[in-house]
């Protein structure tokens, strides 16, 4: 939460990847619900690439910061909390939703196993993209880190939950910079530290000096459900 909300400010001019999956899952959702709930909304990119009529738009995110950059709209509901609390739980299931999106988001669960057993509980139809640990991959690589969020391997495992009513899809992308103090500044703007605070200031200044990256690894695993009748 601290993370993000610190890099609030500068979130919209790093997020290139985040964009690009906003889109996909929107591409990807199995249906136009008009009553639709965004689970880690973020500054609000579902919304402003969404185009088809909505009555409600709920947006959760545990960084009010962040949520305070979502597009205001007679349409949007906002909540400030964990998707991984009770609380959030409730205000979700009172706004009644036939839709569930989430993009770049589920891989910050404290608990992405009973996560994906209360999204299956609503029994709606859904569209989600988690990065997978293979993000960042070259840093941790050479930094000798290990990535903070789940493999894809155990995100596909935890996925059966959903038994055979969902679709996998694991897509790569990368950017590339001009340098390495460019490409640690988009990770810190980003707001996803990537273990990197377990990383000496004086070993991030040789990274800086000496310029052995300039380029970024991204893998998201895309999980969506078949069509529900609802």
């Amino acid at each position: 939460m601290n993370s993000f909300s610190k890099s609030s400010r500068d979130y919209r001019d790093s997020n290139t990847i985040q964009k690009l999956v906003a889109d996909e899952v929107l591409r990807r959702s199995p249906t136009k619900g008009d009553r639709v709930i965004d689970l880690g909304a973020g500054d609000g990119e579902i919304f402003r690439q969404l185009d088809w009529n909505l009555n409600i738009f709920s947006a959760i995110d545990i960084s009010e910061e962040m949520l305070n950059l979502h597009p205001q709209d007679n349409r949007v509901s906002k909540f400030v909390g964990s998707f991984d609390s009770q609380d959030s739980w409730n205000y979700i299931e009172n706004q009644k939703p036939n839709l569930l999106l989430s993009s770049s988001s589920f891989q910050w669960s404290n608990n992405i196993e009973r996560l994906f057993r209360r999204v299956k509980k609503l029994n709606i139809p859904f569209s989600i993209a988690i990065f997978t640990s293979k993000t960042f991959n070259e840093l941790h690589n050479y930094f000798d880190i290990e990535s903070p969020i789940y493999s894809k391997d155990k995100l596909i495992s935890y996925s059966k939950i959903f038994d055979k009513n969902i679709d996998l899809d694991i897509q790569s992308y990368q950017l590339e910079f001009n340098s390495s103090r460019e490409l640690l500044k988009h990770i810190k703007n980003s707001g996803v530290s990537g273990n990197l605070n377990r990383v000496s200031p004086k070993i991030l200044k040789e990274f800086i000096r000496e310029e052995p990256l300039k380029k970024l690894s991204f893998e998201v695993l895309y999980i969506n459900s078949k069509v529900i009748e609802i």
